[in-house]
């Protein structure tokens, strides 16, 4: 690869719906910058940044992977993110580090669910957008017809640089509205063979063309003045009027194509270059490490090497591989570095760069560029590296939301050793996943952005660590509790000759205030029993109620007291005192009503208006209490409260029921009493699982 001047760097990503074809736009790219002899398939399994066993086996993307190509006079590091809903957190992410993007959308149904956000992402960040209407080739591909559903749907300035010659069957090019030249092909070379337009195209060919003007000119004041008195404008000032209405965001370029047939691949790389930011185009602000000064960061290869680590992938045979974007400076192998985000000092071994699957050794990386860092020892996702003479960081990334979680179940024994070694493993690979033992149900339980995240995850477990585990439904963390107050007896005796065993205590129950937790109060009077057992008491009590009495889940707001009792000078000891506190509560706390409690979350629902209706029916239908509803964003909020057991999968009800556009957060708010038909399910089920053990 060449040396680059931070004004020839293009660092964007490609985003947009899965399956509207990013990857193949990808290999594409690679194979026109000669970094490729051959052009791979996703159906085959043969491209090269698919190149996961979970791609393979799916025929989708999952990570996000990049590639560095020379195109022209610029370099063009580019970004393959995965399209489906489950993996939009890290396109977010991914979309943090870049400067632009490209939205690759489907001739035959452009503006689907995540055409939506991942453009509504692109807008927060601010990132200038060319658009590639992939999949001319295909049946039904109709580009007036995405390009009228990206106007209407995304409310944004989508405007053809080409339109295309035929369609489906006979799509056969483009005409480029610049230069009014047609372009035909014949083969997946890439290559076109330019000649006039056809005389049924040249009307549609000037209303394009004239929109197009219209477009640049009204991006530059004196574009927009020589364009309203009536004078043409050059080639020049259209193509400056055009950069100049993307850099602003007023101007979406489109282009036609396919990305499976290598049609229109090369005018996207073209227009990327011309039209899309360089690292000099947009500066950065990072903080100065531990304080709250901001520093704005130039891509200026001569500054302090400054770099954020924006992905981390894990391979066989090879570990932890960091990918890092450089911002300032220049980064080569043997400089020391501080991890600003840690406070470690680093010094920096082998770059190398990245054509998917393919590694190609690098000496160094400058503002811009996107590499990956060989045998670091404290690096990880989301940490900033730094000069130590300006130790600048980013601030901590924000997790996303989880909304689906399933319960891990290993096989053997030594599979449980194995987990908690993969389960770290992979987090670091992937920090949109939550995993942790469950206090209360000493379930390992695994959460993330939806059933394919959690899937991919599970099958890593297998595949890299070979690691056998059942996933299953993850039991509802319930407490018990009691209505009423209640006095019994616990009594522990065991004297059949030599040194016996004796402890007596009365107990009495009664509700605290939701949320208080448990109290025990020590009421004896009169030393019946001595001080030192008090503790012990307590231990026993405290030990008993964490196992119930209804279905073995905890009991809490209560508080204990001991009011009565009696010990014996030589038999009494704590563990008898202990075992009679244990009686006491098993006695004691049926007579005091109790009660299963369930965890109740407080749900914030984001769909569009036209769904309120079902998803308000459906939330009703899951014992839920709609709060309220208000506008945000071009939709509507539900705000509600529903139990955790009935939110099991709701995610996957709540795309389909929205098409993909509905997502929710949820936050616990409290425990309420289960009702008697479900709390009669919930303790039969527990005393079979009970039985089962036994």
């Amino acid at each position: 690869m060449g040396q680059f001047t931070p004004d020839k760097v293009r660092t964007l990503a490609l985003v947009g719906h899965g399956g509207s074809g990013k990857t193949s736009v990808a290999e594409a790219m690679l194979f026109n910058a000669g970094a490729t002899s051959r052009m791979g398939k996703t159906d085959d399994g043969t491209t090269k940044t698919d190149y996961d066993a979970d791609e393979i086996h799916r025929k989708i993307s999952i990570n996000s992977v990049p590639i560095a190509v020379d195109w022209k006079d610029c370099e063009l590091n580019v970004v393959d993110c995965p399209g489906y809903v489950d993996f939009l957190p890290e396109v977010h992410s991914i979309l943090k580090a870049m400067d632009a993007a490209v939205l690759v959308v489907n001739a035959t149904s452009a503006s689907e669910a995540q055409t939506e956000k991942v453009h509504d992402f692109c807008q927060e960040l601010e990132h200038p957008l060319v658009c590639f209407v992939s999949k001319m080739d295909k049946e039904n591909a109709d580009f007036d017809k995405a390009l009228k559903e990206l106007k209407e749907d995304l409310g944004a300035p989508f405007v053809p640089l080409a339109i295309p010659i035929g369609a489906a069957a006979d799509f056969k090019g483009y005409v480029d509205l610049l230069t009014r030249k047609a372009y035909t092909h014949s083969d997946d070379s890439g290559n076109f063979t330019e000649g006039a337009i056809d005389s049924s195209l040249e009307e549609v060919v000037e209303i394009h063309r004239e929109a197009l003007i219209e477009a640049a000119a009204s991006a530059d004041d004196a574009l927009t003045e020589k364009y309203l008195e009536g004078e043409e404008l050059s080639p020049e000032e259209i193509i400056k009027g055009i950069r100049t209405g993307v850099l602003a965001r007023t101007l979406i370029p489109v282009i036609p194509g396919s990305g499976l047939h290598n049609a229109g691949v090369k005018h996207l790389m073209d227009n990327i270059t011309h039209f899309l930011p360089s690292p000099v185009d947009r500066s950065v602000k990072a903080h100065l490490q531990g304080k709250d000064e901001e520093v704005i960061i130039e891509a200026d290869s001569g500054q302090p090497v400054f770099g954020h680590i924006f992905k981390l992938l894990v391979e066989p045979h090879v570990g932890e591989l960091p990918l890092i974007r450089i911002y300032s400076g220049t980064l080569s192998s043997g400089m020391h570095v501080l991890n600003t985000s840690r406070d470690e000092k680093e010094k920096i071994g082998a770059i190398v760069r990245l054509h998917g699957k393919e590694r190609v050794e690098a000496s160094e990386l400058g503002p811009g560029q996107i590499g990956a860092l060989l045998k670091l020892k404290h690096i990880h996702w989301g940490d900033s590296i730094a000069a130590p003479e300006r130790p600048v960081t980013f601030p901590p990334a924000e997790l996303p939301a989880v909304y689906m979680s399933t319960a891990l179940k290993p096989a053997t024994a030594q599979d449980t050793e194995k987990l908690s070694t993969g389960l770290s493993k992979l987090k670091a690979e992937d920090p949109f996943i939550r995993a942790e033992m469950d206090e209360v149900t000493h379930e390992f339980v695994v959460s993330g952005t939806g059933e394919l995240h959690l899937d991919t995850f599970v099958r890593r477990l297998k595949d890299r660590f070979h690691i056998n585990v059942e996933t299953t439904k993850p039991k509802i963390p319930y407490r018990e509790t009691v209505k009423g107050t209640a006095k019994a007896q616990g009594k522990h005796k065991k004297q059949s000759g030599g040194h016996g065993q004796f402890g007596d205590c009365w107990l009495r129950i009664e509700p605290l205030e939701t949320g208080k937790g448990f109290e025990f109060v020590d009421e004896i009077v009169g030393g019946k029993i001595p001080s030192k057992f008090i503790p012990a008491v307590e231990k026993g009590v405290r030990e008993t109620l964490a196992k119930g009495v209804i279905a073995g889940y905890p009991m809490t707001d209560v508080r204990v007291a001991v009011v009565e009792g009696s010990y014996h000078a030589v038999d009494s000891s704590e563990m008898a005192f202990k075992t009679a506190a244990s009686k006491g509560i098993k006695a004691v706390a049926p007579m005091a009503k109790p009660i299963l409690m369930e965890p109740v979350m407080n749900v914030e629902i984001t769909v569009p208006e036209a769904n309120m209706g079902d998803i308000m029916g459906d939330m009703n239908g899951r014992r839920g209490r709609i709060l309220g509803m208000e506008p945000r964003a071009g939709k509507q909020v539900i705000k509600a409260q529903a139990p955790l057991a009935e939110l099991y999968k709701y995610i996957i009800t709540l795309r389909s029921m929205t098409g993909g556009r509905g997502e929710f957060t949820m936050q616990h708010s409290h425990y309420e009493e289960v009702p008697a038909a479900q709390a009669t399910e919930v303790i039969k089920e527990a005393k079979h699982e009970a039985e089962d053990e036994d």
